[in-house]
């Protein structure tokens, strides 16, 4: 507990209580170097006799092959450019609502009351 904390951490429900202090105040820590940042400062270099670069020459390439009928690499540039599609499913929605009373009739040709008192029968003789 810190010094702010009221002594009450968390609540009947166990949820924490209004007011507590305990936890992360600053919010979650930022990330340090992680495989985007390296990709990226490495991207910014500048290679060969232009100084050009890494990133622009790597944006060429991928041009290139996209030009040369790559469907990957065309792919790839329109997801960049567009933004990617979301995927959908197409369902097939032309089942009917029935109630349960019909769904049952239509299983057996007894009424609901018959079946219900048939599984309470087997309840019982279970027990």
């Amino acid at each position: 507990m810190t010094e702010k904390n009221t002594g009450k951490i968390r609540n009947e429900k166990g949820q924490f209580a209004k007011g507590n202090q305990e936890g992360y105040r600053g919010g979650r820590p930022k990330k340090e170097h992680c495989i985007t940042d390296y990709l990226r400062e490495l991207g910014n270099l500048e290679d060969g006799p232009l100084k050009r670069k890494r990133l622009l020459d790597l944006a060429e390439r991928i041009w290139a092959r996209a030009l040369a009928g790559d469907i990957h690499f065309v792919n790839l540039i329109y997801d960049r450019l567009e933004g990617k599609a979301p995927d959908r499913l197409i369902a097939d929605i032309k089942h009917e609502h029935k109630s349960i009373e019909e769904k049952i009739k239509e299983i057996s040709n007894k009424t609901p009351e018959e079946i219900i008192a048939e599984i309470n029968k087997e309840i019982r003789a279970d027990s």
